[in-house]
């Protein structure tokens, strides 16, 4: 038997699941890391003429890595990998645009 409790507390739930929020995040971060890497690596290759401009290369092609491995794992996506994900790209863009500019400045 249903009372009017229950039909007020159905309606009130979102209508979507959990799992379909986080593919949704996962989406999110698949576009956006392959858009930066592809970014990364063109950039890299207009300033061919600057010293170690391989880094920033580098960092492009891992970026394009990690875009292809969230694309593999998209179904079963946890949102804590998309944190790790998040890091170890930012972790490599810092590096080698620290470097690069350590560089430029040294010569």
């Amino acid at each position: 038997m249903e009372t009017d409790h229950d039909h007020v507390t159905r309606s009130c739930r979102p209508s979507y699941a959990r799992g379909e929020a986080s593919n949704g995040q996962a989406a999110f971060a698949l576009v956006y890391f392959m858009v930066e890497g592809i970014s990364k690596v063109i950039f890299s290759l207009t300033i061919r003429p600057f010293p170690n401009w391989g880094w920033l290369l580098a960092s492009g092609i891992v970026t394009i890595l990690i875009a292809f491995y969230l694309w593999a794992s998209l179904p079963v996506t946890a949102i804590w990998l998309l944190g790790v994900l998040l890091g170890i790209q930012l972790i490599c863009e810092g590096a080698a645009l620290g470097y690069l500019a350590w560089q430029v400045r040294t010569s």
